[in-house]
């Protein structure tokens, strides 16, 4: 987006610990899914025990519930019109994507 061609790009620090992994859930001993979201009110969580953090958990996408794949969500993420109604400032990124485990990493820029 030509907007913002001239804004320097800024990183965050990166969390280390990404992807589905056994986690230690705060209820329920361990879990294998996503990290649980901390105090952020912009963070929402799929995978893990819902009473873990009932105010930031949503039920997770499934595939076959909802007649599509994971090529259907990446189809849409690489459909993605950088700069759409001035929401982000520079694109994305897809950092992982693996369609056997239906995991998809990807980092948009704001």
């Amino acid at each position: 987006n030509e907007k913002y061609a001239d804004a320097p790009a800024t990183t965050g620090t990166q969390p280390k610990d990404l992807g589905v992994k056994t986690r230690k859930s705060r209820t329920e001993g361990s879990y294998v899914g996503l990290k649980m979201c901390g105090n952020s009110p912009n963070c929402l969580a799929s995978s893990n025990p819902y009473a873990d953090l009932p105010v930031r958990t949503i039920e997770g996408w499934n595939a076959a519930n909802n007649g599509g794949s994971i090529r259907d969500v990446k189809k849409v993420i690489d459909t993605y019109e950088v700069g759409h109604d001035d929401i982000d400032g520079g694109g994305y990124k897809v950092m992982e994507y693996d369609e056997k485990e239906k995991y998809l990493y990807v980092q948009f820029q704001s």
